[in-house]
Parts: C-alpha cells; sequence; structure tokens
C-alpha cells in the first residue's frame, strides 16, 4: 500500500507544502496539542516526529525541540516559519544520541502509515524518551470512515480564498484512498490555480493504537476520541 510518506518528494502532494501550511494553521488547534506536550514532558527536550511545516515547533521552540519530517519541501516551509533545529529523516528510523522529556507525532501523521511502521514509530519513541517521559499521538478514527468521509472546506484571509474538498473511498484494513482538489484564488492578482491528486492514508481503531503503544513498552496510556480523531497519550513508566 503506497502513502504519502513512501511516496518521493518530487511527487505533487510535496509540492502542495505551502498549501498544506496555509490549510492547517487554520484547520488545527496546535495551542492545545503544544500544550499536551507540555503537560507530558518529564525533563527538557520535545521531538516532533513527522513535523510537517513546524506550525507546532514554533509553539515549543523554547523546550529545546528538534522536529524531524521525510518531506524536504515540508522542512523547507518549517526552517522559515521558525528558528529551530529541523532534521530530514525516516520516522520509523531515526536516532539521535539524546533523549527528550517528551515525543510528539501529531497533526494525524498516523495516516500515512501502516500498523508496523506505526509501531517502529512508538519504538522510536520509547527509545528516546526520558524516564517518566511521555508521547503524544493522534489519528483519523476509523468509525468515521464506515460509510466513506468526505469534506468541503473554506478558507479566507484578506488576499487568499481556498477551497479544499476531499473523498475517501475505503479499500480495506483501514486503508482509503482519499482523493482532493484544491482551488486557490489570489484575489490581489486576480490569479487562479487548481490542484488535483490521491493518496492512500490510513484510519485506525482505538484498538489498534492501544496494541502499537502497549506493543512498544509504554506501561500507562489513555486512548480517546472526540470529533473523528483519536487522541492518545503513552506514559513511560
Amino acid at each position: 500500500m503506497r502513502s504519502v510518506f513512501d511516496l518521493p518528494p518530487e511527487i505533487p502532494f510535496y509540492r502542495l507544502a505551502p498549501l498544506y501550511d496555509f490549510i492547517y494553521r487554520h484547520e488545527f488547534d496546535y495551542d492545545r496539542q503544544a500544550e499536551r506536550v507540555r503537560a507530558v514532558a518529564s525533563a527538557a527536550g520535545v521531538l516532533e516526529l513527522a513535523c510537517g511545516t513546524g506550525r507546532l515547533a514554533a509553539r515549543l521552540a523554547d523546550e529545546e525541540y528538534v522536529g524531524v519530517d521525510a518531506a524536504t519541501p515540508m522542512l523547507e516551509i518549517a526552517r522559515r516559519n521558525v528558528g529551530a533545529r529541523f532534521v530530514r529523516a525516516d520516522a520509523r528510523q531515526v536516532a539521535f544520541d539524546r533523549s527528550f522529556g517528551a515525543v510528539a507525532m501529531l497533526g494525524r501523521s498516523s495516516a500515512h502509515f501502516g500498523v508496523e511502521d506505526l509501531r517502529s514509530v512508538a519504538d522510536v519513541a520509547r527509545e528516546h524518551l526520558d524516564d517518566g517521559g511521555g508521547f503524544v499521538l493522534d489519528a483519523h478514527d476509523r468509525a468515521t470512515l464506515e460509510d466513506g468521509y468526505s469534506s468541503d472546506d473554506r478558507y479566507e484571509t484578506d488576499r487568499w480564498t481556498v477551497r479544499y474538498r476531499g473523498e475517501s473511498t475505503t479499500t480495506g484494513g483501514g486503508w482509503c484512498t482519499h482523493e482532493y482538489r484544491v482551488d486557490v484564488r489570489d484575489r490581489t492578482r486576480e490569479l487562479s490555480s487548481t490542484f488535483e491528486g490521491s493518496y492512500e492514508m490510513r484510519f485506525w481503531s482505538t484498538a489498534e493504537i492501544r496494541e502499537v503503544l502497549g506493543g512498544a513498552g509504554f506501561g500507562t496510556f489513555r486512548v480517546e476520541t472526540e470529533n473523528g480523531r483519536i487522541d492518545a497519550t503513552a506514559l513511560l513508566s
């Protein structure tokens, strides 16, 4: 199964990194997620896996933050967004010679990982945590995908109007094909563009998330669902 994570950075999805950054800063509650990370940190240092364009990093830059992502276009924007350390690497096998008070993988980046991949990510998180530290994770809730999933969202600023339409169709085993169309209008210059494409993504069950965290050796964890999202917090005890 091909996911965004497995595709080379020249594919259209990664070329949409500026749009990803624009949409997610309107769509995602980074302040809330930063508080989740701080709440589990046992010591200095935050490691974010699949950090994207650095919007969470901007809220955690004073925490000895390190961000990891596989996509160079995402990291280029992240470095412009915040003066933190960013590393291009595979979240499934990255290694640092230090530990961190907290590890995070948020923004529902888990949608781009299979079961074995996410197990590897959880192992990386455990191996890099200080004693008593926590791993914070979120995921798309599979319960919302029973009959497919669609979205039609509009985002506006003084200059830009962006309309994102997405349709996800189940293909089995929690995976779905996500087809998207993004219409962008620059009202200042009276220019319009349209981007279309598709990729595979995965929705998760709470039982699967618990199995991944338990299998990685986390002794204590909490898994909750809200508004189509799974929020998980695991502690290294």
